[in-house]
């Protein structure tokens, strides 16, 4: 079962009101579309039929966001944890600072 059941739906014709204007023009309902059925950068968005009406959710589309993000840029827009030589860095940092 999809998590889009348990999201707020929004239906995919709706996104260009609800995402950041390109160059000062809206995004168009084709390319919402599109990014469900083809994706963008390798990720689709994930989308239901819920009453007959294709549509997707605002958390859907902040996946959708952050992955596209990381497709283009090789980045995540979450900070990673710390590794353990980041960890272990800032713990001598700290015992030198206190001593």
């Amino acid at each position: 079962m999809s998590r889009l059941h348990d999201e707020q739906l929004i239906p995919v014709r709706e996104i260009p009101k609800r995402v950041c204007k390109r160059e000062g023009k809206d995004i168009s309902v084709q390319a919402a579309y599109r990014w469900v059925r083809r994706g963008l950068a390798g990720v689709k968005l994930e989308a239901i039929y819920h009453a007959g009406v294709l549509c997707t959710s605002i958390e859907a589309l902040e996946r959708f966001d952050d992955r596209v993000t990381q497709a283009r840029c090789g980045k995540s827009t979450e900070q990673a944890p710390p590794t353990k030589a980041a960890n272990e860095r800032m713990k001598l940092k700290l015992r030198r600072a206190l001593a």
